[in-house]
């Protein structure tokens, strides 16, 4: 993980597991995009991305998932 708090710069690297509500992700690396509140908005995970949601299963090169919506 490397965070630069003065440009507010996430990234993540190795096995990245994410969970957020009934959604897992698992991928290479993750990376934040914060909005202009300075809360991240968007993560983009890629590299070997499977995003799982309850049955359902999503398996990709890249996937973009938003925080907000």
């Amino acid at each position: 993980q490397e965070y630069d708090q003065a440009t507010g710069k996430f990234d993540a690297s190795g096995h990245v597991k994410v969970k957020h509500g009934d959604v897992v992700v698992i991928a290479d690396k993750l990376q934040l995009l914060y909005g202009e509140n300075k809360k991240p908005e968007t993560c983009l995970f890629t590299g070997h991305v499977v995003a799982t949601q309850n049955q359902n299963s999503t398996a990709a090169d890249n996937i973009a998932y938003s925080l907000v919506t």
